[in-house]
């Protein structure tokens, strides 16, 4: 609903958003929350389970639920979701309805980082529909699932890419290739490596790049649709519109 000229604030608050700012500090919380993971999975396994920091595994752990890093991932894929919402809305090209496409699809993986949506949705269609069939390695029967939806994505992710400008294309596609990469391939490789009964350090390395490399390529992408933003010259204006009836009023 668009507001009378007259409802618009009279002052505003300019607030600038400098991508390489904004990627440094999130790579920075990254690094701060995998090096707290690291020491609280030493301490863990140094001095045993009963040691008081061991109470403060589940809070760093990478790959774990309702935590710190959970959190965190789930905030940068919601932050590339609003990017996105915004490119799409200012969009007037044939490219609109691709970063709306986008734009949905990041929000709900930030629903699903927080919520674990594909362990039961994913998982429980996979069942009906693949559960007839062994997957040998598969830890989760969502991700052959994930590899069918991946396959049908793939196309229009080409052709939307290849109409991008050539910066703004490569990094798009690295940070896609990265995630996919960490969140499916790895996946699969922990899969393996669990029914080969690996050594468990090996298994909590590979679940820490899964989740590092994910969060990166997330923080990636984050850098370049702010830079793709500032290319664009496009900003965001936020107004708060009174009641009707408070319009004429000093007061609340």
């Amino acid at each position: 609903m668009s507001l009378p000229s007259s409802a618009y604030p009279t002052s505003v608050l300019p607030i600038t958003v400098h991508a390489d700012r904004v990627a440094r500090v999130l790579t920075a919380i990254l690094l701060l929350l995998l090096t707290a993971n690291v020491a609280i999975v030493y301490v863990q396994w140094s001095y045993g389970y009963f040691h008081p920091l061991s109470g403060l595994t589940n809070l760093f752990l990478l790959g774990g639920e309702a935590n710190l890093p959970t959190y965190f991932s789930s905030g940068c894929l919601l932050t590339a979701g609003l990017c996105l919402g915004v490119i799409a809305r200012a969009s007037t090209d044939g490219l609109r309805w691709y970063w709306w496409v986008l734009c949905g699809g990041f929000i709900f993986l930030s629903l699903d980082e927080s919520a674990q949506l594909h362990e039961t949705i994913l998982s429980t269609a996979a069942q009906h529909l693949l559960g007839k069939f062994k997957f040998p390695g598969f830890r989760q029967l969502w991700v052959p699932l994930a590899l069918v939806l991946f396959a049908f994505a793939v196309p229009l992710g080409i052709r939307f890419i290849r109409r991008l400008p050539r910066w703004y294309a490569v990094r798009f596609f690295l940070c896609g290739a990265v995630y996919v990469f960490a969140a499916v391939g790895l996946e699969i490789a922990e899969g393996v490596m669990t029914v080969r009964k690996v050594d468990a350090v090996w298994l909590v390395f590979t679940v820490l790049v899964e989740e590092s490399l994910e969060t990166l390529a997330i923080i990636c992408f984050i850098h370049a649709l702010l830079r793709y933003l500032a290319h664009q010259n496009l900003g965001v204006q936020l107004a708060f519109a009174a009641p009707a009836s408070a319009a004429g009023s000093s007061g609340p």
